[in-house]
């Protein structure tokens, strides 16, 4: 059988410490069990989770585990283009996104790049999402553009980045 590990992310156990590999603690493998498929006349492949609960037992006994509420507020999220030098990476803005905001920015993520002749030479344009969360309050929209331009004037001053319209 193949087995792969199952990352599994809770939202509100927030560290565990040491930190225990997610192989040790589930396992999802893929099989084709011809039987119950044709028991069941099951035509797709059938997927089933294995979890060693003593491995799982055994490693929550010695860790610390913070457990904090869920939030109470919404999160928002804002989509943003910006046109780079083929030099700077995902990376890069990623860690400038999260110097630049500290109390708000809860993540970073990329879901475009785009490289083309519609570009200036030596350009990349790199598609981010902000999930942006006020844990005390809902945002409102004069929080979340004052967010914004702040990052959009981070990344231009510490990147040489511009929004891509």
């Amino acid at each position: 059988m193949n087995s792969r590990a199952l990352t599994l992310s809770i939202p509100h156990i927030t560290s565990m410490n040491p930190p225990v590999p997610p192989a040790q603690l589930l396992f999802i493998r893929s099989s084709t069990v011809s039987r119950i498929k044709s028991i069941f006349d099951i035509k797709a492949d059938v997927w089933y989770m294995e979890m060693d609960f003593d491995v799982l037992v055994k490693s929550l006994k010695n860790n610390k585990i913070t457990v904090t509420d869920l939030p109470r507020f919404p999160e928002v999220r804002r989509d943003l283009a910006l046109l780079v030098d083929k030099s700077v990476s995902y990376s890069r803005l990623r860690t400038i996104a999260f110097a630049a905001e500290k109390k708000f920015l809860k993540n970073v993520s990329l879901f475009d790049v785009y490289e083309g002749d519609k570009l200036p030479e030596g350009k990349k344009s790199y598609a981010l999402a902000f999930t942006l969360q006020d844990e005390s309050k809902t945002m409102t929209d004069q929080m979340i553009d004052r967010i914004m331009a702040n990052l959009i004037a981070r990344f231009a001053g510490d990147a040489g980045a511009e929004v891509r319209n």
